[in-house]
């Protein structure tokens, strides 16, 4: 039985080995069998490693295949729902456009105007949800997120007037005891508000998770963050209602001092444009006319970024508003910042991919005035790259935009119109340039050649 084994195991090997020995006839025989024996054993092993990989690779193969035909099939399902809702919606709206019977379609369009917002999302086990990603390595445990829901008025469209004050309660409707007490007490009256807010829901979440505890949360923790959502909303509330009303303030004041921030950019336009002209005069007579061409628009540019300077200070104040300005503005700031170079992640939301007016105000400072200074025309004159700048401020007028229901106009927004509009033409004015002098060089070079050619006839 032995030998059955060892022929069955090793046979094989050993026979090899002999047949080898044979052949080569090396000066060690045992030496030399031992060394081809193991070899022998490792090229197997080799072998079997691959075999056992070339498996894996089917498995996985065949589950990935299987994976693909399932999320096919998720899709088709999804999509065919998709359909069946859109039938769905073009029939009830043929119903609601062609129907007399209002009572019965109210039942109907009730679910279209009813909302219901859910007061907590759960996830017991945060490793078999795909919807959660964790960083790292994923561990054991529990998530929570609440809403935080508030009335918001530091939009586009929060400042509204105010109503008209209650009229007052006629004398015969008057207690006249409680007439004597009140004036007997010194009367201060406040005048009525002129504006008020106009509210809008606002929310964002909180999120708790339990995640290397591996557990879930209790009722009463769950209750606790709930709790907490409220007293941020509350305070979010009243943090945003104290930021309206200082706002409201300064706008007040910002419009009575319009006229004279027209003023004072009518002056600054008047001092670029008179040293643009001086720039021009001492130009030499053997300038040709070409450079004069470009450095007429180069003076325009230059003097541009000279009266967004000269006013930096109304562009600043403008820039602390907490109350988000009407869109032709935020376009016209938002132009202004990318002329200067900042990077579209530098202003723009992450997630939606639109102007965040929290991070574009932060950039219009010292900062943003020392790049537009120093902008490179070069990268400008690239192909394309003027393309987002002049989508950004497309319909805007030099003269100002339109800014909140107190300030209607703003002026200082103008001069960063102005701007990117100077610098885009000083660019195109670039590229002409260049490309006349690359051709005047070429001339110049062919015509030269020309001549030694000539000379050395």
């Amino acid at each position: 039985m032995d030998s059955e084994y060892l022929k069955s195991t090793v046979g094989p090997a050993l026979t090899a080995a002999m047949s080898a020995l044979v052949v080569e006839q090396p000066g060690d025989s045992v030496e030399y069998l031992g060394t081809y024996l193991l070899s022998y054993v490792k090229s197997k092993e080799m072998e079997a490693s691959k075999q056992e990989a070339e498996k894996r690779m089917a498995v996985l193969l065949e589950e990935a295949n299987a994976a693909s035909a399932a999320a096919e099939a998720e899709a088709a399902a999804a999509a065919a729902i998709q359909a069946e809702k859109d039938k769905e919606e073009e029939a009830l709206t043929n119903e609601l456009a062609t129907s007399t019977d209002t009572a019965s379609l109210y039942g109907k369009v009730l679910d279209l105007i009813k909302t219901v917002f859910p007061e907590e999302i759960v996830v017991p086990n945060v490793c078999r949800d795909p919807a959660i990603k964790c960083f790292g390595l994923p561990k054991l445990g529990s998530y929570v997120a609440v809403p935080v829901r508030y009335s918001s008025c530091l939009h586009e469209n929060g400042i509204e007037d105010a109503p008209p004050p209650p009229e007052p309660v006629a004398a015969e409707d008057v207690d006249p005891e409680a007439a004597a007490a009140a004036a007997a007490e010194p009367v201060v009256e406040e005048p009525p508000p002129k504006f008020s807010p106009v509210n809008v829901t606002s929310e964002f979440i909180i999120g708790f998770d339990s995640v290397g505890q591996g557990r879930e949360f209790t009722k009463e923790e769950k209750a606790f963050a709930k709790a907490w959502a409220n007293k941020l909303a509350e305070a979010s509330q009243a943090a945003e209602l104290k930021l309206w009303n200082e706002d409201v303030v300064s706008m007040e004041a910002s419009a009575a001092g319009e006229a004279d921030v027209v003023a004072a950019i009518a002056a600054a336009k008047e001092a670029a444009a008179a040293t643009a002209a001086a720039s021009l005069g001492e130009l030499g007579e053997d300038v040709s006319e070409d450079e004069k061409a470009y450095k007429e628009v180069e003076s325009k540019a230059t003097a541009a970024v000279e009266v967004v300077t000269a006013v930096k200070d109304s562009l600043f104040a403008l820039a602390k508003s907490n109350v988000v300005p009407k869109s032709e503005t935020v376009k016209a700031l938002t132009g202004l910042v990318m002329i200067a170079g900042y990077e579209k992640g530098e202003y723009t939301d992450m997630l939606t991919n639109k102007v965040e007016w929290g991070m574009l105000k932060g950039l219009v400072g010292e900062g943003l005035i020392e790049k537009l200074a120093a902008i490179d025309i070069a990268a400008w004159a690239a192909e394309g790259a003027l393309d987002g700048v002049k989508s950004a401020i497309e319909g805007l007028e030099e003269a100002g935009t339109p800014f909140s229901h107190i300030v209607p106009v703003v002026a200082v927004s103008g001069t960063a119109v102005s701007l990117v509009n100077a610098v885009a033409a000083k660019a195109e004015a670039y590229t002409v340039f260049e490309a006349k002098k690359e051709e005047a060089r070429i001339a110049a070079e062919e015509a030269a050649a020309a001549a030694a050619a000539e000379g050395a006839e």
